[in-house]
């Protein structure tokens, strides 16, 4: 096979990678299908007021996905600094001239520490402070409550698996921190966002198992595993799928109920030793 190349690339010294990892930003992100580019093109051959462009932009994706609001960033850590000052500053323009050094209300942020990584920067950018929550063995809810002071401005919490072990689960986290009015910031850059019309074949939470196989010892860490059926045209396969667990189970029909597969398999699942 012809090994791919790229001039602009190669100017540089630079060799393309397979990326067999994910939509990494230290990777480039994801590359640009031809009608993007062709857009960007476009866009790129004219002036425009910006913050008028960001706010209609912001409308379309808002209307094309559902969602109250729309605000497109310049990635995943700006994200988490325009949410976090947001959070902070609130409806006060005067709080605005105040970053990055903060010296009056709500700077506080909430963090698992089991959820600390390298963006916790975009957080500290803006001056807040964080308090963590949680240790080696877990977090448990009161941390959480008493970590939701007057100065608390929000929490942020980091989706994935990989931040899931020792996290409390985002339904509770919101669902506390919504009861002292603290606003809370999902960063969700690298999950896929629900599908209205999924028909849902199995959700299951896999805890930490440690076995002793004859020697052969096997530990894993906490896996959400979601299977879902897309119906529509060209979905052959999920097509099959929705209508089989249709007849099965009428009520998988309903993302938010969990299928008759999904019970028994989290009971049989509940008899493993876990770690």
């Amino acid at each position: 096979m012809k090994e791919e190349t790229m001039p602009i690339y190669e100017e540089l010294g630079l060799r393309p990678l397979i990326n067999a990892s994910a939509t990494l930003t230290r990777l480039g992100g994801s590359r640009m299908p031809a009608p993007v580019l062709a857009a960007m093109a476009e866009a790129a051959g004219a002036f425009i007021e910006l913050d008028v462009l960001q706010e209609r932009v912001g409308a379309r994706i808002a209307a094309l996905t559902n969602n109250q609001a729309c605000y497109v960033s310049s990635g995943a850590a700006a994200g988490i600094v325009l949410a976090v000052a947001a959070c902070i500053a609130g409806d006060d323009p005067a709080a605005l001239g105040d970053f990055p050094y903060l010296d009056r209300g709500q700077r506080t942020v909430v963090v698992h520490r089991c959820q600390r990584n390298g963006y916790d920067y975009a957080i500290r950018a803006t001056g807040a402070r964080l308090a963590e929550i949680g240790g080696a063995e877990g977090t448990r809810p009161e941390e959480l409550e008493a970590a939701l002071t007057p100065e608390a401005a929000c929490v942020v919490y980091f989706a994935g698996a990989h931040f899931a072990a020792g996290a409390l689960p985002l339904e509770q986290v919101i669902a506390l921190a919504h009861a002292r009015g603290v606003p809370v910031i999902v960063d969700a850059a690298a999950q896929i966002p629900p599908t209205p019309n999924a028909c849902q074949i199995l959700n299951l939470t896999l805890q930490p198992i440690d076995l002793n196989l004859l020697g052969l010892r096997l530990r894993t860490s906490r896996i959400d595993l979601r299977l879902e059926g897309v119906p529509g045209a060209g979905n052959l396969l999920g097509n099959l799928l929705c209508g089989i667990t249709g007849i099965l189970d009428p009520q998988a029909a309903t993302p938010a109920t969990p299928s008759v597969l999904t019970q028994v398999l989290n009971a049989l699942l509940a008899l493993v030793p876990r770690a």
